[in-house]
């Protein structure tokens, strides 16, 4: 489920993206406005519904990696209420700033999928047969 929602946010991203970078005709309004809008839709919409709890796996977390847990996501959260923010105001940086926060929650998101385990695979007190000798029974 992480993947799926690390996918959906990097859709959401580039074609974000390039509508920001290169204005395009009416003709790709499809492509460049409803397929964002849609694919964070669903992204939220997942959210909402999986209440998965996750566990960091900690052989794949390195020391140098923790800033990523630590500040990326808040900061991804804050860029992403200003942006809706200065979309509502029409101030000027509004799609930039919610660009750049579905960026730094894509990459969160990725970087979740790649150390996180679902709690309910993850139990502590199993031991592995082949940790046991046959002395020990």
């Amino acid at each position: 489920m992480l993947k799926l929602k690390a996918i959906l946010l990097w859709i959401a991203f580039v074609f974000l993206t390039i509508e920001f970078v290169f204005p395009l005709s009416l003709s790709y309004y499809f492509v460049f406005r409803i397929l964002p809008i849609a694919s964070l839709l669903l992204w939220f919409i997942i959210s909402l519904i999986s209440k998965n709890n996750y566990h960091l796996n900690g052989h794949l977390v390195h020391s140098r990696n923790v800033w990523i847990i630590k500040y990326v996501r808040p900061l991804a959260s804050i860029l992403i209420v200003l942006g809706a923010s200065f979309k509502l105001l029409k101030w000027n940086y509004s799609d930039l700033l919610l660009i750049v926060g579905i960026g730094c929650m894509g990459i969160f998101h990725t970087f979740l999928s790649k150390i996180a385990i679902i709690k309910s695979e993850y139990n502590p007190d199993i031991i592995d047969d082949e940790s046991l000798n046959e002395e020990d029974l």
